[in-house]
């Protein structure tokens, strides 16, 4: 009866193959190891084509595929905008389902005007940007922000040392068009991000002093409700420090909150030498000393977003962040006509920050109006009590504060037809009202600023493409006795030539101002030490900087990128410091004297050597001329970064190292050398990747420990060597919970929803 039965079937079996067969195809599709929604997956056999898109899950499932009786293999493939096609053939083996998961990946692109990616799609962006898209692949898991910064094309970071922009300049950082805290930073993980955007050379509209770039990290949309978070806590061996971070994200369909606090706490050595020659008078000065503060450091941030409707947003953020330092100087001075002196310096500084900003957008059809509010409250403290064998000699407590209320309406114009061109077209206005005070001190002044900016960009053909932003600035000074109008234009230009498919040649032109702050324009002299005064002049005005740049910049293979600049900058009206003398006391202070120009070559490479070895690297060599009054000082600066990274064991072990010199540096009075600043640091994660673990050794043997200044004038020489021991090596630890999810706020475009002068 069995055999009649298993016969029955086989017959069975046998009449269905013998026409078609049906059977069921699913799985999961993934971007970076994080599986994506809307993905399109095409099922392809001899009979026909079937297409779907993923689930908010990234899945998808196909039923009832049929194939023919002597076919028993299909092709898969799958595609997702911005990301390279997937396509693969798979073998049945006679079974009715199939079930497989589809990684796609990335590759990198300038993102200037236009993108031209190897599958042949097109992106259109503004000019003078690159962007790089993030590989998920090319680091362990729960990777931060920071380590993924080091491996994109011109950028370097450090904690210890910031953000870089190829090599010596400063940036701001954005997070999916917000402006936010260098902090924030450590907040998001390699998994949330998908592409780092370097605007080089932004308007003015984002800073009438900022003559740095911006750096926008994109991250991934999703549409699911979780939580997510981690505690972090850290300890050093070297030198007594510890640190603590709790961090938590909670969303929403419509609203999402995000926060954070950091507490740092640690000590350094500091050892002071000064040896003085007066050349006119052939007197001598020397003083030695040794100090061990105490620094404390807190950040805390708070982050919401709002979904008003389809077409409003409203954005609200709020920072806070004190720093304090305490500790003594014992030391001796000398002059060549007494016996040593023993002092001491019980000297103590603190600062708050505290910000509060909000943005409202509003959709209106293809168009956006952004609507800006921000309050900055920045507060400093210093005390110093000197004292020489035991009786004081003096003491200050010197109390400043800033404030700033600011508002900004910006209306953006994806698209308009100007002159023949379709131009995109950012037009607005923003009031910044400051307040600089002095407590116990009759210093203070009042600012007001007006802006009106509009930024233009567009392309004349496939080869040529034009940004400009012309920024008004109309700014007033006011005190008891000062009443000061300033009237500023700060253009920006960039120009850009696409050579091929890979290549860029880029000129850049821009104008900006820098301002003197609180203690520049104070005319109260602050004792620092046995032998220096520090003076401020209320008479100083903005200094003018120049700016002319021309950049060559080419995608190479495997994901390579070099780029070549050439630069110039002009500073008019140049703030400069210089030093008189009072017995055997050297006063500094600082007025609008001079002029500076600074000549530069930089160079930026970016690869990876045998798939496994990720390298970026930024060098430049500058020539420094200060002028002021027929006196004269220059010289040249070498700077420059360098970070490599590596994954063993099967992508569960990073290894780092990071390295960055600018030696030396010059100013209009000195010279200063400085050896470079080195770091190693090994992370991987245990318990299914709940728990993350590093280990850091920072400034590798003491090398950036010494700092040595020279003054040499015709009527002094000074040699100041400073010995800072913040070598230590750091020991970290996470817990990560929660479900991975990305927290973005909004769109992929850099905005100025920040206003920051």
């Amino acid at each position: 009866m069995r055999i009649f039965i298993l016969l029955f079937f086989a017959t069975l079996v046998n009449i269905s193959f013998s026409q078609e067969r049906a059977i069921r195809i699913s799985g999961k599709v993934f971007l970076d190891s994080i599986p994506r929604e809307a993905a399109v997956v095409t099922i392809i056999s001899n009979l026909k084509e079937t297409s779907g898109i993923t689930n908010q899950k990234g899945e998808f499932s196909f039923e009832g595929i049929t194939l023919k009786k002597e076919e028993d293999s299909i092709v898969i493939t799958s595609s997702y905008f911005g990301y390279l096609p997937f396509k693969k053939t798979y073998t049945l083996n006679k079974q009715n389902s199939l079930l497989i998961d589809i990684h796609l990946q990335g590759d990198i692109q300038k993102l200037d005007e236009v993108i031209i990616k190897d599958n042949g799609k097109a992106i259109t962006k503004d000019v003078n940007k690159l962007s790089y898209q993030i590989q998920r692949k090319n680091f362990i898991k729960n990777t931060k922000a920071p380590d993924v910064l080091n491996t994109v094309p011109s950028l370097s970071y450090h904690k210890s040392k910031g953000v870089t922009i190829e090599g010596d300049r400063g940036a701001k950082i954005y997070v999916d068009g917000l402006e936010t805290d260098i902090t924030d930073l450590e907040t998001i993980d390699v998994s949330e991000m998908e592409i780092v955007e370097v605007l080089y050379n932004p308007s003015a509209r984002y800073g009438a002093e900022f003559t740095g770039g911006i750096i926008n990290i994109v991250t991934k949309k999703r549409e699911k409700l979780y939580y997510k978070g981690f505690l972090k806590g850290g300890k050093g061996v070297l030198l007594k420090s510890t640190s603590y971070m709790p961090q938590l994200t909670l969303k929403t369909n419509k609203f999402i909150l995000k926060g954070y606090f950091i507490q740092q706490e640690n000590r350094q050595e500091v050892n002071f030498d000064l040896d003085r020659q007066l050349l006119t008078t052939g007197e001598s000065y020397i003083q030695q000393s040794f100090r061990e503060p105490k620094v404390i450091q807190k950040w805390g941030s708070l982050k919401t977003k709002y979904e008003l409707t389809e077409t409003d947003n409203v954005f609200l953020n709020g920072s806070y962040v004190n720093n304090s330092a305490e500790g003594v100087f014992n030391g001796i001075f000398r002059t060549n006509s007494s016996i040593p002196i023993q002092f001491s310096n019980n000297k103590g500084n603190e600062y708050e920050r505290f910000t509060a900003n909000g943005v409202y957008e509003k959709k209106i059809k293809k168009n956006v109006l952004y609507i800006k509010g921000k309050y900055l409250m920045y507060s400093r403290e210093d005390f110093y009590q000197i004292a020489e064998n035991e009786v004081q000699q003096s003491a200050l407590e010197s109390k400043s504060q800033f404030d700033e209320l600011s508002g900004e309406i910006t209306y953006e114009i994806p698209s308009v037809n100007m002159l023949k061109k379709d131009v995109k077209l950012d037009v607005g206005t923003k009031y910044i009202n400051r307040k600089y005070s002095f407590v116990d001190d009759p210093f203070s002044l009042r600012q007001n600023i007006v802006g009106l900016f509009s930024d233009f960009s567009f392309s004349f053909n496939k080869s040529y493409s034009l940004f400009t932003s012309l920024y008004y600035e109309y700014a007033n000074n006011k005190n008891e006795t000062l009443n000061q109008t300033l009237h500023y234009f700060l253009p920006t230009i960039n120009l850009k030539h696409k050579i091929g498919k890979k290549s860029n040649l880029e000129a850049s032109f821009s104008r900006r101002i820098m301002r003197p702050n609180s203690y520049d324009l104070n005319d109260n002299e602050i004792l620092l030490n046995p032998g220096v005064i520090e003076r401020g002049n209320e008479d100083l005005r903005p200094q003018t900087q120049n700016n002319y740049v021309l950049r060559y910049s080419k995608s190479l293979r495997n994901r390579g990128y070099l780029s070549v600049k050439a630069y110039y900058e002009n500073i008019d009206n140049a703030i400069l410091q210089s030093i008189s003398q009072r017995g055997d006391v050297l006063i500094y202070s600082k007025d609008n004297i001079g002029q500076v120009k600074k000549y530069g070559v930089a160079l930026g490479y970016n690869t990876t050597f045998f798939k496994v070895l990720m390298a970026n690297t930024n060098i430049g060599l500058s020539y420094n001329k200060f002028e002021s009054l027929g006196v004269q000082n220059s010289g040249a600066t070498f700077y420059g970064n360098i970070f490599l990274s590596t994954r063993l064991l099967k992508n569960k072990l990073s290894l780092s190292f990071f390295g960055s010199t600018h030696n030396p540096k010059y100013d209009f009075i000195s010279r200063t050398t400085t050896f470079p600043f080195t770091s190693l640091s090994a992370s991987t994660n245990i318990l299914k990747n709940k728990i993350s673990l590093s280990l850091e050794y920072s400034d590798l043997f003491r090398l950036n420990s010494k700092i040595k200044t020279v003054i040499d004038n015709t009527a002094l020489r000074q040699i100041t060597n400073i010995r800072t021991n913040f070598s230590n090596i750091n020991l970290n630890i996470s817990y990560n919970f929660g479900d991975s999810f990305n927290d973005r706020y909004k769109e992929k475009l850099i905005r100025n929803t920040d206003i920051k002068d």
